[in-house]
């Protein structure tokens, strides 16, 4: 079974720097949190799951738009998410 933790130090092997992972019930939840996109959509954190795990089956993903919050978490806040299995 794998860790969160794992896959964590293994995205950052491969320069991949999510701001949250977590793992639930089997499914890992990756998410990357912005206030200006530049040029960045959902593709591009797909991209980088599968380019690290090329075997990973992608599950969900999309964009999370919400307004300014300071001091909010990540999932509540404006990011990208791709949930993913191993």
């Amino acid at each position: 079974m794998t860790t969160a933790k794992e896959v964590l130090d293994v995205l950052h092997t491969n320069h991949v720097y999510p701001d949250q992972l977590i793992k639930s019930k089997g499914v890992f939840v990756y998410r990357s949190g912005y206030f200006y996109r530049h040029g960045q959509d959902t593709k591009t954190h797909v991209n980088k799951v599968l380019s690290t795990f090329p075997d990973a089956k992608i599950i969900d993903s999309g964009d999370h738009w919400a307004a300014f919050r300071g001091g909010a978490s990540v999932a509540k806040q404006s990011h990208f998410y791709v949930k993913f299995e191993i």
